[in-house]
């Protein structure tokens, strides 16, 4: 590595350094896996069984799932686990609550503005056809996303 440092153009070199990057690359690639496999060996071995081993991965396991502290809304912190879940539900009691927040429905307003005529009115509940509906997807280009079916209008085309 010296002589890189001493000729960093040197073609050799470089490519001498990327084969030994790669080369480490690849050796640490094994040693994970060989280290993976070995601790998946050890569970199935030593995870049965009754032992010091087994607790130790119940206690991590159960320790991932909980919740040991929660700020409040005041800024402070509990520990307490009724404290913990009072919190919880009371977020999600004013998230859903029932009171939405929404002023009365003024009727009047639909009646101010614009209205369509009896004419648009017919059109918005009339019958659709099969051609209609062929017309419209036809007239989408295939290279538009795809829908909430996962689905493009390609598919549907052909």
């Amino acid at each position: 590595m010296k002589d890189l440092l001493l000729q960093p153009h040197n073609q050799n070199l470089l490519k001498q350094r990327d084969m030994l990057r790669k080369k480490a690359s690849f050796y640490f690639e094994v040693e994970r896996a060989f280290f993976q496999q070995k601790v998946k060996t050890d569970l199935i071995v030593e995870g049965d069984k009754c032992t010091k081993y087994f607790h130790a991965l119940m206690r991590k396991q159960n320790a991932t799932k909980s919740i040991p502290f929660i700020s409040t809304e005041h800024g402070g912190i509990t520990t307490s686990l009724e404290e913990i879940a009072g919190l919880f539900t009371n977020y999600y009691k004013e998230l859903y609550g029932s009171n939405p927040g929404v002023a009365p429905l003024n009727r009047e307003v639909f009646w101010e503005g614009l209205l369509i005529s009896p004419e648009q009115a017919l059109n918005l509940v009339k019958d659709v056809h099969i051609a209609e509906v062929k017309e419209a997807l036809f007239s989408i280009r295939n290279d538009k996303a795809p829908g909430p079916d996962g689905f493009t209008s390609a598919f549907f085309q052909n």
